[in-house]
């Protein structure tokens, strides 16, 4: 804004004409519209500036700062300010040019004063009377300058006008733009929103299948473990068979036809066939094999109770012992001094039965469990503290009973069956 001064103020700035100076656009020099503030502080008409911002970047008219994001801050105070003007001076007043010394022609250093209206140029006084305007039209150099300025205030009224029928349109499509820029937000908080839905609906989706496919994976290790056992069993009831067969044939001819009889007449002999006598062996295998059968239980390893020095096999049904500690993650059920492995399976009622394959040296405990049983520090293998179990020990097979009893066993048995009557709080071992 330009500080002028005349002779007849001394210098003096009009407070008025200032004012009205503050309340003009830079951009329409016109009364500010909606006025807004850019990042600059200086403030436009925010028509005037949506239409100036086109692109990416803007720089501003006045103290030519580039900003690379739009963003129009309303300014109220100075709305009210220039609505407070309006009423005062309904037009725009805007400040004289500073006075500066009268234009000089060039060739006379005269004062420029006509208008040669044959060569459209100013002139002055000595040009009129030179060969080159004598014979010109000449008039005041002032009444061109009025002509000139009504014919542009006659220009200008009509794009004023014009200027104030497209502002409404444009001020129009400014909102419905903003609106559309409000929808679009919508719909984009809409649609990750949608998508946030559907990503925790296929994590839960994903979380259940995997879950069915754990259960179905231990159904079928289940069925196998149930099939390897019942295989086992048979195999060990055709062992029995085949023992009893064996021991038959080792039989002189006289023993071999004679069965013992609990009538009385002792050591008196009689005569049977030998395939009945394998059809009654073959029935009694039957029975004891179906009786077996309703208790077979079928056990396999937990290895989160574990210790860290035994190693389970893919199947968890075997554990052998190593040298090297293993790195497992901390579990409250895992023993971390007694070497022992406790079964997935607990039994509250029934009669059970299992058999366990043991290696022929070594040392190792076989038996039944409390489920309360501690897990930390160094267990005392005797039904007291919850366990009932036979081992061996060096040569010696013992019994872990209250005292400790050594039993005698010949050779090195392979096979120990395990029945648990639980009604009857019995636990007894059987080589198989």
């Amino acid at each position: 804004m330009a500080v002028v001064g005349d002779g007849g103020t001394g210098g003096r700035l009009n407070p008025v004409e200032t004012l009205q100076e503050e309340a003009i656009c830079a951009i329409c020099l016109d009364y500010f519209v909606e006025p807004v503030s850019i990042g600059c502080g200086h403030n436009f008409c925010r028509v005037c500036i949506s239409q100036l911002w086109g692109g990416e970047t803007f720089t501003c008219p006045q103290c030519r700062k580039t900003f690379f994001q739009r963003n129009f801050r309303p300014n109220l105070q100075l709305a009210n300010m220039v609505q407070i003007i309006r009423q005062l001076h309904p037009h725009p007043q805007r400040l004289a040019p500073p006075a500066g010394p009268p234009n000089l022609c060039e060739k006379h250093q005269e004062p420029l004063k006509l208008f040669c209206e044959v060569d459209e140029q100013a002139i002055c006084v000595v040009c009129r009377e030179s060969r080159s305007h004598k014979h010109h039209s000449v008039v005041p150099l002032e009444e061109v300058v009025q002509d000139y300025k009504n014919k542009l205030q006659s220009h200008l009224e009509p794009l004023k006008k014009k200027k104030n029928r497209g502002a409404g349109p444009a001020r129009s499509m400014l909102s419905s733009f903003h609106i559309l820029q409000t929808q679009t937000e919508a719909e984009r908080q809409k649609i990750v929103s949608e998508f946030r839905q559907l990503r925790r609906f296929l994590k839960d989706q994903e979380v259940v299948l995997l879950a069915q496919l754990g259960e179905l994976d231990r159904e079928v290790m289940r069925r196998q473990e149930e099939e390897e056992a019942k295989v086992s069993g048979e195999i060990s009831l055709l062992d029995i068979l085949i023992w009893e067969a064996e021991k038959k044939l080792e039989q002189p001819v006289s023993g071999f036809l004679q069965v013992g009889c609990s009538t009385g007449q002792e050591g008196r002999g009689s005569s049977i066939d030998p395939g009945r006598r394998l059809r009654v062996i073959s029935q009694k295998n039957a029975v004891l094999r179906e009786v077996l059968g309703r208790f077979q239980a079928f056990v396999t390893l937990d290895p989160n109770t574990a210790h860290a020095r035994l190693v389970l096999s893919r199947d968890r049904r075997g554990v052998r012992w190593t040298d090297a500690r293993q790195d497992l993650p901390p579990d409250p059920r895992r023993f971390d001094v007694s070497c022992c492995v406790l079964g997935c399976r607990g039994f509250a009622a029934g009669r059970h039965g299992w058999e366990v394959e043991v290696m022929a040296g070594g040392t190792w405990a076989l038996g039944v469990a409390r489920n309360s049983l501690p897990r930390k520090g160094c267990l005392e293998f005797r039904p007291e503290e919850g366990i009932w179990a036979v081992g061996r020990c060096g040569n010696r097979f013992r019994a872990f009973a209250s005292p400790p009893a050594t039993l005698p066993t010949s050779g090195n048995p392979r096979r120990i069956r395990v029945v648990l009557d639980y009604e009857e709080e019995q636990v007894a071992f059987y080589l198989a």
